[in-house]
């Protein structure tokens, strides 16, 4: 069996960046490629903090895999994901430090009404 990964570096305008490459069993090849976000620099490269990286990344991937390996009555649908629960708010008021700030800028974006009178019109 093949490691479930290997990190390669690339080079990009940020920098030269480690890249997992993840093996597919079913395809018998290096299917998917994911940027680690971390930058190989310095004497070891960042390399122990890119095969983390690279091991969430692969967990990821497999779950993924494992959804799509689910016959399609038991995917999860849009009504069986969680929805997102709100903050929890708290009994303080948030007040703004800055007030003159805030009248400034809402005196700012109100819209003068200027009256025109007969003798500007004629000119």
């Amino acid at each position: 069996m093949r490691y479930p990964f290997t990190l390669v570096k690339i080079k990009s305008k940020f920098g030269t960046m480690w890249h997992a490459r993840f093996w597919d069993e079913s395809l018998q090849k290096y299917a998917h490629s994911r940027s680690t976000g971390i930058l190989a620099e310095g004497k070891k490269e960042r390399r122990r903090e890119a095969e983390e990286a690279a091991k969430q990344l692969y967990e990821k991937f497999t779950e993924a895999k494992a959804v799509e390996a689910l016959p399609a009555t038991q995917q999860p649908t849009a009504t069986t994901i969680q929805t997102p629960q709100p903050l929890p708010t708290s009994s303080r008021k948030i007040t703004v430090a800055n007030t003159p700030l805030v009248q400034y800028l809402s005196n700012f974006w109100t819209p003068e009404v200027t009256v025109k009178t007969s003798a500007s019109c004629r000119n």
